[in-house]
């Protein structure tokens, strides 16, 4: 291998662990039950970039009328919209559990 892909590994040697890391299950994650979904969706609900979304409005008219709704709002009105789409997907057996 050359000397600069050598150089490369070297820097970002930790960050490679960290992924390795989460591959594993520890006790831990047994104990509480949770799976990659749940990690996941958590991590995202906590990040700075996705509270961020709170300070960005948007501004939309609807026969007239003007709403105002910021981006976090909006984020978690859609996700409920889907989770109501997919429940009855399930229902009607279009969507196969895993």
């Amino acid at each position: 291998m050359s000397k600069d892909f050598d150089d490369f590994l070297r820097e970002h040697e930790e960050n490679v662990n960290k992924l390795k890391k989460r591959d594993k299950e520890t006790e831990s994650d047994k104990e509480r039950a949770r799976d990659e979904f749940s990690r996941d969706y958590s991590r995202v609900i906590y990040s700075n970039s996705f509270r961020r979304q709170q300070g960005k409005m948007q501004l939309f008219a609807v026969n007239g009328r003007a709403f105002h709704r910021n981006r976090l709002t909006h984020i978690f009105e859609v996700a409920q919209i889907v989770r109501g789409i997919v429940d009855y997907l399930k229902k009607i057996h279009l969507i196969i559990l895993i």
